[in-house]
């Protein structure tokens, strides 16, 4: 029984090294731009400042909906629109790395990596700890 947790512990951190793993940047601004959330129910922009990447809320389902997660009483009353939920990356070569997701169905801050695949896929992981830890989305790109 033992050897059978072990093992599933082991293939699963295996996995979690080789998704992790960057498939395709050719460079820093390929993330540049519109994206769908996995779920579809908010487009997210991402942009460059200096030499950080961000990313801001510019579309959900309903344009009036209120940051009401959030751990600062102040800023409940904020909409979600413009808010920036991606902040401070930094282009490692290969991957966006070093910067933060804010989640507004929880109100909690993660640690954040991105990768690519393709030129449409934008996969964004966020995590407590160790990125081998944590959720990971599919967002795509916007066609307009």
């Amino acid at each position: 029984m033992i050897k059978r947790v072990i093992f599933i512990v082991i293939g699963f951190v295996l996995f979690s090294l080789v998704t992790t793993v960057s498939v395709y940047a050719s460079s820093a601004e390929d993330a540049l731009g519109l994206w769908w959330t996995a779920s579809k129910d908010a487009k997210i922009e991402i942009y460059k400042k200096e030499d950080k990447f961000y990313g801001k809320i510019v579309w959900t389902n309903d344009p009036d909906e209120l940051d009401i997660n959030n751990p600062d009483p102040e800023k409940r009353s904020n909409k979600l629109w413009g808010l920036d939920i991606i902040s401070n990356f930094s282009w490692d070569g290969d991957e966006w790395v070093d910067g933060e997701i804010y989640d507004p169905s929880s109100g909690e801050t993660y640690s954040c990596i991105m990768w690519m695949k393709g030129k449409n896929v934008l996969y964004v992981k966020g995590y407590i700890g160790i990125s081998i830890l944590g959720r990971k989305e599919r967002w795509t790109r916007v066609k307009e």
